[in-house]
């Protein structure tokens, strides 16, 4: 169990150091590119280092089993409990992010919207309601918020997958 938490820590960690450094890595090499693209692009990466984090940790705790039945609830609970490690992890980093690394980043995502909202042609009432969701969507309480969710959702649906590939099957299966 401390294994498994250690292993979530760590996933947490490099998932959490990916969503911050990972923007701002590829808003330096694509200058031009709209955040949106890159925020996406960075989510994507994230959710595939959460994947192999499980994918990981679920072997881990499988071979210290030495030998032993390795259930698909074994793995289930190995992979919720990184994954949930890393949704707190990962929670705390956002607010970190956008509190104190980048309190401007709210500002940002709102001028962005602005802009593509201007092009669109979209009506005032339009703009305005699509922008309150913008801000609504980068406040400090959603970016807590949604990796909290997202991380949570995404790994257990891994580990629901991973447990069935890494449980000890019984003879009548083989």
């Amino acid at each position: 169990m401390i294994q498994t938490f250690k292993r979530g820590l760590l996933t947490g960690l490099i998932v959490a150091t990916w969503l911050i450094a990972g923007f701002s890595v590829l808003k330096t090499i694509l200058p031009n590119s709209p955040h949106y693209i890159l925020r996406t692009i960075t989510g994507l990466l994230g959710l595939i280092i959460l994947f192999t984090g499980i994918l990981s940790g679920i072997s881990k705790a499988k071979a210290a089993k030495k030998g032993n039945p390795f259930t698909y609830i074994d793995a289930l609970k190995t992979g919720v409990i990184i994954s949930i490690t890393v949704a707190i992890v990962v929670s705390l980093a956002s607010v970190l992010y956008v509190t104190i690394i980048n309190p401007g980043f709210t500002d940002d995502m709102v001028k962005e919207a602005e802009t593509a909202l201007s092009r669109s042609h979209a009506t005032p009432a339009g703009a305005a309601q699509r922008l309150a969701a913008v801000r609504n969507e980068f406040s400090v309480r959603s970016q807590m918020i949604i990796p909290l969710i997202a991380q949570s959702v995404c790994g257990t649906i891994f580990s629901l997958i991973l447990g069935l590939f890494f449980r000890t099957k019984q003879k009548s299966e083989l």
